[in-house]
């Protein structure tokens, strides 16, 4: 019997793992700590792009660095617009599917450059998307010294079981959004009926309204678990509210 020389499976108790967690909020660390088993990897995030909203919809983050919210916020807000990912297609397709590396070498825009690749230290990124119906996913792996030069299959694979792990989550917090209110209309619904509201306290309450959890509204909006409750908080205070639900007459009238 010839032995293989192709690289081995990934473990089936890891795939199990993250099969089961999912849907949990913890899906992201769990992605990432598998990750770092087969490369020098320091940060996952995933985001969906939709040729109807004019910023990227982030899916999931997490890092074992400092500031990974402060970089995730900034990319969606600003640097997404002249990623090297979004201005050319260098990337390697197959089907509906491409990868892409993005050395910091090529990001051109120095305070870009600075803050998403220098002062985490990472090299790299490993960008790994699927694009349907206009649509488009990406799962990317921001790797630090001592990467693998030569992708490795185990950490693909990987990348697809996390790109389909996504688009459950994604379809979960896509049923949630349409069961009620459109999130459009209860934001614009709390602009006139609560104006002593931030916009960024309307944004938490809507989806919290909507039924999402902290952990989905940060992911979208790309701000902390911690940083929604804190808004989700001080408007309640303000209104002297208790619960999402104590919303509900003022939206309805």
């Amino acid at each position: 019997m010839e032995t293989s020389r192709h690289e081995e499976p990934l473990d089936p108790h890891l795939i199990a793992r993250l099969v089961a967690a999912r849907e949990r909020p913890d899906f992201a660390q769990e992605l990432l700590a598998a990750a770092q088993q087969f490369d020098a990897v320091q940060e996952v995030f995933a985001y969906r792009l939709d040729p109807s909203r004019l910023s990227p919809s982030v899916l999931l983050s997490s890092s074992g660095l400092n500031g990974a919210d402060r970089r995730v916020a900034l990319w969606v807000s600003e640097f997404h617009a002249i990623d090297p990912l979004m201005a050319d297609d260098g990337g390697v397709f197959v089907g509906h599917g491409f990868t892409r590396r993005v050395r910091a070498s090529e990001i051109n825009d120095p305070v870009y450059r600075e803050i998403c690749f220098e002062d985490p230290r990472f090299v790299d990124k490993l960008s790994f998307g699927w694009q349907e119906g206009g649509q488009t996913l990406v799962l990317n792996f921001y790797r630090g010294r001592g990467g693998q030069k030569r992708l490795s299959g185990r950490l693909s694979t990987l990348a697809n079981i996390g790109l389909s792990a996504v688009v459950q989550r994604f379809e979960i917090a896509h049923v949630s959004t349409h069961q009620g209110h459109d999130i459009e209309w209860i934001e614009a619904r709390m602009a006139l009926r609560f104006p002593q509201l931030s916009s960024r306290e309307r944004q938490v309450c809507a989806r919290t309204v909507a039924g999402w959890s902290a952990q989905t509204i940060a992911q979208t909006l790309g701000i902390s678990a911690g940083t929604v409750l804190t808004y989700r908080q001080r408007a309640y205070v303000r209104l002297g509210y208790s619960r999402a639900a104590d919303f509900l007459p003022g939206l309805m009238n």
